[in-house]
């Protein structure tokens, strides 16, 4: 993580929003490094609240204090190369009107089977359920316009179905066009330390559709749709 910031502030633009998120009292002295940095915003909770928990944390830190300003949303475990990090940037900052996700190669052999397997599924059920064809849903890497942080705050999930939710939110809204571009799949570093459960969160995951299908299926009964 923190060569990842370093190599990101070697651009005088680029502020960085870190989220502890319960890390607890062992990895104290790895946020406490960070304060070296001059233009490092570091939130935290208490106990771990989820990855939806802690994107909002940190989009209503954006909204408060630099309103407007589009994001990049980064994995901090070695996922995501400074470079495409900066790829995504790029985008977003010359077209700031657009949701850009950096996508991966969802066939490379790089990508544990769980996670390929779970992607596969996901670009084919978003396929069937929104028309939308996508390489990559699952991915952590997104620029962000900055006017779509105030209706991210909103969206419930606060665990790994949060950022599905966020993307069907702005497929079924027509809120932006969606622009992918191609990153690197690292998962030779770092993803032994992720968090993510796959039978649990898959499942959570999965559920996000079906929640919408069933929401879509009862509007069309003449019902209100929630």
């Amino acid at each position: 993580m923190l060569k990842l910031i370093g190599k990101l502030l070697d651009d005088p633009c680029c502020r960085v929003v870190v989220v502890d998120d319960g890390s607890g009292p062992a990895y104290r002295e790895y946020f406490d490094a960070l304060e070296i940095f001059d233009r490092v915003d570091i939130l935290c909770h208490e106990f771990n609240r989820g990855k939806g928990a802690a994107l909002k944390t940190a989009f209503k830190h954006v909204i408060r204090r630099y309103p407007g300003t589009s994001v990049v949303t980064a994995d901090s475990d070695g996922q995501h190369l400074p470079e495409d990090i900066k790829k995504v940037y790029a985008a977003i900052q010359e077209n700031p009107e657009q949701l850009v996700l950096g996508c991966r190669t969802i066939r490379n052999g790089k990508i544990p089977f769980r996670k390929r397997l779970g992607n596969i599924l996901a670009i084919m059920i978003l396929k069937i359920f929104t028309g939308a064809l996508l390489k990559d849903t699952q991915t952590g890497l997104r620029g962000i316009p900055g006017k779509w942080l105030d209706e991210l705050v909103t969206i419930k999930p606060n665990g790994f179905d949060y950022e599905l939710e966020a993307l069907l939110t702005c497929i079924a809204n027509k809120r932006y066009p969606i622009a992918e571009i191609p990153i690197n799949a690292i998962y030779d570093r770092g993803s032994s330390n992720s968090h993510f459960r796959s039978i649990h969160d898959s499942w959570k995951i999965a559920e996000v559709f079906f929640k919408r299908k069933y929401h879509i299926k009862k509007s069309s009964n003449g019902d209100s749709a929630a």
